[in-house]
């Protein structure tokens, strides 16, 4: 079953769908994650991290823009399912997303689906 959520007037290209099928519950973000759509983000994020010992997988591959906001809702989602002994993957494409996780010292903290793809220097 998926739900689709659009997150709020100001943000009118940002959109949050929920996908559970055997288990896992993939949480799709569309546009971008930022101070404005954060409170709307965490409580999808948060609906995803509630069952007993969750499998989540947040594919942020269609995601424009983060900032910090971003990675305090990644941070609070991966705290709540490893609290439920649960497993959190993150699926991205985007080098600002993996450099943002670095900057944040957060890059070792999260497995991921597929690798990021780098630039080649």
């Amino acid at each position: 079953m998926t739900s689709l959520f659009h997150l709020c007037t100001a943000c009118p290209h940002t959109h949050v769908s929920r996908d559970v099928r055997d288990g896992l519950t993939v949480v799709r973000i569309r546009g971008e994650v930022d101070i404005a759509t954060a409170p709307e983000i965490q409580a999808r994020l948060d609906e995803a991290t509630r069952p007993t010992v969750p499998r989540v997988l947040i594919d942020l591959t269609d995601v424009d823009f983060m900032d910090c906001s971003g990675l305090r809702l990644l941070v609070r989602a991966e705290r709540r399912v490893r609290e439920r002994s649960g497993e959190l993957r993150l699926l991205f494409h985007q080098p600002a997303i993996h450099k943002l996780l670095r900057a944040g010292g957060l890059a070792a903290r999260f497995r991921t689906a597929a690798p990021p793809l780098e630039r080649s220097p």
